[in-house]
This record gives C-alpha cells, sequence and structure tokens, in this order.
C-alpha cells in the first residue's frame, strides 16, 4: 500500500481546539462541525463550511450560546452530536470536557470544580435557525453533560443519554416536553464494579416504527419509545466470539457497545463496526435480523490478522448523502517505525467488494492520528476533524495536537 492521500487543511482559528467526536454533518449544501477543547477555559465552538468553500464560519461559541459567559464555571467544552435538520431549524446538543483523570483500570471521572469555578451547569439540546440565530431548548440535569443525541426527523424526537450517569432524556420538539426516563445503562460510568457500564455513544432510531435502540457494554440491546418506556431487545446481543473479549466492568474501551450507526434507506437496515476488531455488521430490527458482514479494517490489519491500533476508527463509518450502496470508513495502523497510519477504505454492499485505497496524510507529509469523525458528499470529497501534531505543549509538557476540519478525495 504506496499510495498517499493527501488532505486539506481549514482553518477555524480555534488553536486550542483539540477533538471533535463526531460532532460533524452534512446538512443540505454545509458541513456543520463542533471543535472541542478539554482545557476548563475555553467552551467548544460550532461551525459551519459551505461545501467548495475555504472559509469556515463560526455558528457560535458554546459559552456565548449557552449563555454561561458571566461567570467562571466548568464550560460546555464538547458537542458528541451529529447536526440534524428539522423544521427548518439545526439541532445539536452539548458536553461537559473536564475531567478529573482516570482510573488505574481506565475509566474517566467527573472533577468537581476547581476553586474560583462553578460546577458544570448539565448539556444543553441547541437549535439554529435559518438566520445563524442559536436557542437553546432544553437542559440536561445539573453535572450530566448529553454525551449523545440523536433525532428522528421524522416526528421531531430527540433521544439522549447523560453523562456519566446514563440518564434517558427525551424531548418533544413539537410540543416542548422533556422526558427523563431515568438511568438506563446500570449506574453509567460512575458505577463500581458491575454497576459500571460505560455508556453508547448512539441510538438507532428506526424511521419506520420511531423505536429508538441503545446498547450497554455487556452487549445488551435495549429499546424505548419517545415515552421512555424501556425494554430489553430478546432477539439479538453484541457479544459474540469474533469482536473479541472484553470486560464490561473495566474502562479504556467501549466494551460491546456499538459506537456509530449509518442508516440505509434501500436496504432497510442499519451498518455499524464493532471498535478494534473492524467487523463491519448490519442491524435490522423490525425483521429482527443481525447479520456480520466481513471485517473492512485497513489491509495491513488484514494481512496482519491484528486488531486495529486505531482508537477510533469505528466512529468514521459513513455514507453519501444519495449513494446508499457504498460505505465510507477510516481504518488504521501503527508502521513498523511506530508511527500510527490512517488509511481510507471503501465498501460495496450489493457487490460485496472491499478497498483500502491508501494513507491519509496531511500538507506537510505529516501523518494524522484520530479522525473522530466523516461525512462524504455525493462528489466523493470526504470532510473530516483529524489530531494534527503542533509545536505547542500541553499543561502536563506532552505534545499537543490541534483538531481541525480537513477535506481530502480518494
Amino acid at each position: 500500500m504506496n499510495k498517499e492521500i493527501k488532505m486539506h487543511v481549514f482553518d477555524s482559528q480555534f488553536p486550542e481546539s483539540d477533538s471533535n467526536f463526531n460532532s460533524l454533518s452534512i446538512v443540505d449544501d454545509y458541513i456543520y462541525y463542533t471543535l472541542c477543547t478539554h482545557d476548563i477555559d475555553f467552551p467548544g465552538k460550532a461551525y459551519r463550511l459551505k461545501i467548495g468553500s475555504n472559509t469556515p464560519e463560526l455558528v457560535g461559541d458554546l459559552g456565548v450560546i449557552c449563555d454561561e459567559t458571566d461567570v467562571k464555571r466548568i464550560p460546555q467544552g464538547k458537542s458528541h452530536t451529529p447536526f440534524y435538520k428539522y423544521n427548518g431549524k439545526i439541532w445539536f446538543a452539548t458536553h461537559c470536557s473536564f475531567y478529573g483523570g482516570n482510573t488505574p483500570d481506565g475509566k474517566e471521572n467527573p472533577a468537581p470544580p476547581p476553586e474560583g469555578y462553578l460546577g458544570y451547569a448539565g448539556g444543553r439540546i441547541v437549535s439554529i435557525d435559518e438566520n445563524g440565530k442559536t436557542e437553546v431548548v432544553a437542559k440536561s440535569v445539573e453535572g450530566e453533560g448529553i454525551i449523545t443525541m440523536t433525532m428522528d426527523t421524522d416526528r421531531g424526537i430527540c433521544y439522549c443519554l447523560t453523562w456519566p450517569s446514563a440518564l434517558l432524556l427525551i424531548y418533544n420538539v413539537n410540543t416542548n416536553e422533556l422526558i427523563n426516563a431515568g438511568k438506563v445503562a446500570l449506574d453509567g460510568e460512575i458505577g463500581a464494579g458491575d454497576r459500571y457500564s460505560c455508556i453508547c455513544r448512539i441510538f438507532a432510531v428506526e424511521p419506520t416504527t420511531g423505536l429508538a435502540y441503545f446498547t450497554l457494554s455487556n452487549g445488551e440491546i435495549y429499546e424505548t419509545d419517545a415515552k421512555g418506556n424501556v425494554k430489553l431487545v430478546d432477539w439479538c446481543n453484541l457479544k459474540r466470539d469474533i469482536f473479541g473479549v472484553w470486560d464490561p466492568t473495566k474502562g479504556g474501551h467501549q466494551g460491546y457497545n456499538w459506537r456509530y450507526l449509518v442508516y440505509n434507506k434501500t436496504y432497510k437496515k442499519f451498518y455499524g463496526i464493532q471498535p478494534k476488531t473492524g467487523h463491519l455488521y448490519s442491524f435490522d430490527p423490525v425483521n429482527k435480523e443481525f447479520k456480520v458482514i466481513r471485517r473492512i479494517a485497513s489491509q495491513v490489519c488484514l494481512e496482519r490478522g491484528s486488531f486495529e491500533d486505531f482508537r477510533y476508527g469505528y466512529m468514521t463509518l459513513a455514507k453519501a448523502p444519495n449513494n446508499d450502496d457504498m460505505l465510507y470508513y477510516i481504518s488504521g495502523y501503527t508502521a513498523e517505525d511506530g508511527t500510527a497510519r490512517l488509511t481510507a477504505v471503501t465498501y460495496s454492499i450489493s457487490k460485496d467488494e472491499y478497498k483500502d485505497h491508501g494513507v491519509i496524510v496531511l500538507p506537510n507529509g505529516d501523518y494524522p492520528k484520530n479522525i473522530q469523525t466523516l461525512a462524504v458528499t455525493d462528489c466523493g470529497k470526504w470532510y473530516c476533524c483529524p489530531w494534527i501534531k503542533t509545536d505547542k505543549l500541553t499543561k502536563k509538557g506532552e505534545t499537543f495536537y490541534a483538531s481541525d476540519l480537513a477535506v481530502f478525495t480518494v
């Protein structure tokens, strides 16, 4: 695999940005995305870029949007959600990014506010109207970020899970009603022992029934309706030998959770990637069918028979808006010289045809790291937000990797 794929990096004018976490979507003729930061003194920022343009537009500082600039507090540092369009408005949600560090077994902990700061006010559901005006329409519980929100764009229902306690929040745009259905993943990521569960990062909202599905890190799948009635899916579990062996009581991994899904209208099913193994699968809750299709990890991983080294590859599965046959994916491996490499992969569903198109490189020849999102246009432009090595150091004296919007074609 010798081909190199050069990416173009945009300048969003946010040098403190260090991540994205799947907050990027194609909406009409624009790419909407959020740049996140773990710095307590900076909220995240939402942007949009007209496809084909080179100049990102600031939609808003999350602190300003959420009216939290008058006091020092743990900020709205992140968004983990795609952007959705409903009734002429764009919708997304905000999340906390200030943590207390990881436990010895890799679990992330919430942190008490440092002296001089107020605690985290809770995540927000935000709308953006056609004139760019933002509005907070619903609020999470204080101290609970919205780690994921998936919108049923046929019915105007937002399904949310909070971090760290895994509360199920359901917001009805049409009635302005917010339901708190309580904990749905044991005690979430602050649970002790077998009460711990890494929280699912996306719902599968089935368009014909309106039912939403989410997972636990032990592989269980649950169904909820718009009123918060939750029940176990008894015909399917994601704990399978081919997906590896994970201890759901330990941190540092997603366990058997699904991480990102795309819905295919032609085939009427969801497609996902199992973390680390790179196995592509389909999930059809209407016909009660689950199928492991094949590995679509990088060619190097296939040849080695190894796990993907890339932490976030399973977040980058995507399809173009009007092409239901092709799936797009960014995989990764560690080269013999120890550097991380990311590769661009396509998979044709109808032809069962896989192709690794080559290694992605930055304009200066360096290799990007940890691409955490992907959106592909009908004309074949791949938009993403990689980590890019900088000369700046973190507060701990480590290399700082900035995150910004980038694009490439294969």
